[in-house]
């Protein structure tokens, strides 16, 4: 027996996407905030007057010509965002067209100033190329010609050979100073003999003295060694009543020390 079967009819459902306009998205409006908040302070710090420089404040300068550093700042900085300008590229120009200085410290002052701060070289010696007066330079620590020397200079005296020197330029070694200047503290200092020059023409190393003799040294030796053999031979057979025909002492041999009367 055949059961009669039921027709089953489903009803095809439709469903409706609804969808919801762009502008009634509350993600929309938050990015749009966001964005219009971020133009806006992109263009307060990096377009708007408020963070133009205004002021410049220079330290440290003493002779060095100020006005001149300041004309070359205020052409480099001034009515420019304080955001946008190139501090290390100001300090290269700085230390480019002034020798005298040595170092260069700038930094932002939040709104609208700079300061700067300047150190500069010292003197420690005098480097001459000749016996005139025109040919000599100031030195400092690390070699670097700077300057040239007004009036009677009190300096040590260094006289030696270097071509196209120029402001700027190193005119010694600073190891090589470094032991001119140890020769002359422990000569002045220790053994209270005033140095009035070191020669460097020559392979050896002549210290001229203001008694009016001289000292040779190895540069290439042991200079606190020769140092210490000098002071034994001036405390045992040179003390400055023996010193009055004195010629030179010579320190280039080890410590075999020969002096000339």
């Amino acid at each position: 027996m055949v059961k009669a079967g039921w027709k089953i009819k489903r009803r095809a459902r439709r469903y409706r996407i609804k969808r919801r306009s762009l502008f009634k998205r509350a993600g929309f409006w938050l990015f749009l905030l966001i964005s219009a908040v971020t133009l806006g302070l992109f263009y307060f710090v990096f377009f708007s007057s408020f963070f133009q420089i205004r002021a410049i404040g220079i330290s440290g300068v003493k002779k060095t010509d100020h006005k001149k550093i300041e004309n070359l700042l205020q052409a480099s900085l001034e009515r420019k965002n304080i955001f946008l300008v190139n501090l290390k590229k100001i300090k290269k120009e700085v230390l480019e067209e002034f020798p005298r200085v040595d170092q260069v410290k700038i930094k932002r002052r939040l709104p609208d100033k700079i300061s700067v701060e300047i150190e500069e070289r010292r003197p420690v010696a005098v480097f001459c190329l000749s016996e005139q007066e025109n040919d000599c330079f100031l030195i400092d620590r690390e070699g670097i010609a700077f300057d040239k020397p007004e009036g009677n200079f009190l300096l040590m005296k260094i006289i030696g050979k270097k071509e196209n020197l120029s402001f700027g330029k190193r005119a010694i070694g600073k190891k090589y100073l470094d032991k001119i200047l140890e020769i002359q503290k422990e000569m002045e200092q220790k053994e209270k003999i005033k140095v009035s020059s070191f020669d460097l023409s020559a392979k050896e190393l002549v210290v001229q003295t203001l008694e009016g003799w001289q000292v040779f040294f190895d540069p290439a030796g042991d200079i606190s060694e020769q140092i210490f053999n000098l002071s034994v031979l001036l405390k045992t057979k040179l003390p400055p009543e023996n010193r009055h025909s004195l010629r030179y002492i010579d320190l280039r041999f080890g410590n075999r020390v020969f002096f000339k009367e």
